[in-house]
């Protein structure tokens, strides 16, 4: 359940290897994700339920890459490919921007207004046309409705992988993970890609394990962890593993 095109009237269904140009509105229902590959090698992993514009893909007259996307509902994941000085790479919402000194962020757009989570590098992070605050890797800031910037806050940290790291994992196994401090739950995505967007699931677990879901199928699936606190902000998602399910 993923769509595309110019507007809202004129949205069609998403194939994977489809090109897209700026000017395009992504949208994903409830089960739905896609991973966007950009022309620099940047990708965007967009989450169920979400809405983004690619605004800008291109270069300057400078030849320096200038990439612009906005987030009109849900989330999204962002790895960004090195852009050197003179480049720009922004992620947009109603109240504020999120510009790319690093590598990789999550921006959330909600009721409460934008909230972002940098995974790595630097991102800077402010209302439109105003001052902005650095927000480091393992930090989390937001922009409220009304404007309002706040200080950056430490993120839970990522959980340490138990089993399986990798081979072959049988039915009837547990996925396992030491314990995070602050953690009031833990989501498991478990994908047949390293995006998490084939065949992807989102399972909450209570514990620091997870029986691995019977009605899995067979062959390669990658999967990672990601820690909850009780006010249902994401820590930073664990490494991620890949296991077999034996036929």
């Amino acid at each position: 359940p993923v769509t595309a095109g110019p507007d809202a009237n004129s949205m069609a269904p998403l194939s994977g290897g489809d090109a897209l140009p700026a000017g395009t509105w992504i949208e994903t229902k409830l089960g739905g994700r896609v991973a966007l590959g950009l022309a620099d090698g940047s990708r965007v992993r967009i989450g169920e339920r979400s809405r983004l514009l690619i605004g800008a893909v291109h270069l300057n007259e400078d030849l320096k890459r200038v990439v612009e996307l906005e987030v009109a509902a849900g989330d999204i994941e962002t790895h960004a490919a090195p852009g050197g000085a003179g480049s720009s790479f922004e992620v947009r919402t109603r109240t504020g921007v999120a510009g790319v000194r690093g590598t990789e962020f999550r921006v959330l757009w909600g009721d409460e207004g934008m909230e972002l989570e940098t995974l790595g590098g630097l991102v800077a992070l402010g209302p439109e046309g105003k001052d902005t605050v650095d927000v480091p890797r393992g930090m989390r800031s937001s922009i409220s409705l009304d404007g309002v910037l706040a200080k950056p806050t430490l993120m839970l940290v990522e959980p340490a992988i138990v089993a399986p790291l990798k081979g072959e994992f049988d039915r009837g196994g547990v996925l396992s993970w030491k314990k995070v401090a602050g953690a009031n739950n833990y989501v498991v995505e478990i994908a047949r890609d390293a995006d998490f967007t084939l065949a992807a699931r989102s399972i909450q677990a209570w514990r620091a394990n997870l029986p691995l879901p019977e009605d899995l199928p067979t062959g390669r699936w990658f999967w990672r962890v990601i820690a909850q606190d009780r006010q249902g902000h994401a820590g930073m998602p664990s490494r991620i593993y890949a296991f077999t399910v034996p036929g």
